[in-house]
């Protein structure tokens, strides 16, 4: 995990980094807007989470301009914005630009940072667990978000990963064949042939055989 901290105040970042370094995670630290886009632009796959000030002194761009710039060319970035001056408006802002949380500097310790952190991890393991999921579901031609579906999605994932024997029922023509692709898609023999008996089709003295 990296964390990008950005923050114009260099002693600030300090801090941040070293409750950062504590739990094992390496960090970036950026001290104007710019060099904080620059850096998105360059190494955005490498970054989990994003603490970002919202004060800058810099003539043109501020936090929230950074938020708004990272929340439309990297949308999978959790942000925290970090702020001195709490205020409500601002809070409001940073929510509706994307900003997964907002802290005040004068709240900030290590137990906090750290909460604020790991919930932010949570949320990038659940996405990249959903996107997962929605390959598996695209590429074996079952479309649909319905609660009901994602669930089957979720047992998809669940048991294709084990050994164990998985029966599929349902009426003809729902999808049987499809959900047997998929798991067989997820399994550790994805990579071997995936073989399908008609057994209706079979006559009964070959059956055996």
């Amino acid at each position: 995990m990296k964390v990008l901290i950005a923050d114009d105040n260099r002693e600030f970042c300090l801090t941040l980094a070293d409750v950062v370094a504590a739990e094992g995670w390496q960090f970036e630290t950026r001290h104007n807007p710019e060099e904080a886009l620059e850096y998105l632009e360059l190494h955005h796959r490498s970054i989990s989470v994003v603490l970002l000030d919202i004060e800058f002194n810099h003539p043109v761009l501020n936090g929230m301009d950074v938020l708004e710039r990272a929340m439309r060319n990297w949308p999978q970035i959790p942000v925290v914005m970090i702020t001195g001056i709490g205020t409500i408006d601002a809070a409001v802002k940073a929510t509706r630009l994307g900003a997964m949380n907002f802290i005040e500097k004068s709240s900030i310790d290590q137990a906090r940072l750290r909460e604020v952190l790991y919930t932010a991890m949570e949320r990038v393991n659940t996405e990249a667990a959903s996107v997962e999921v929605d390959e598996v579901l695209k590429k074996n031609g079952i479309i649909g978000r319905s609660p009901q579906m994602m669930a089957i999605a979720d047992d998809i994932m669940r048991y294709g990963g084990t050994e164990l024997n998985v029966l599929i029922t349902g009426e003809t023509g729902t999808g049987k064949k499809l959900i047997a692709q998929a798991l067989h898609d997820v399994s550790q023999r994805q990579t071997k042939h995936f073989v399908t008996v008609d057994i209706p089709n079979i006559p009964a003295n070959l059956f055996q055989s």
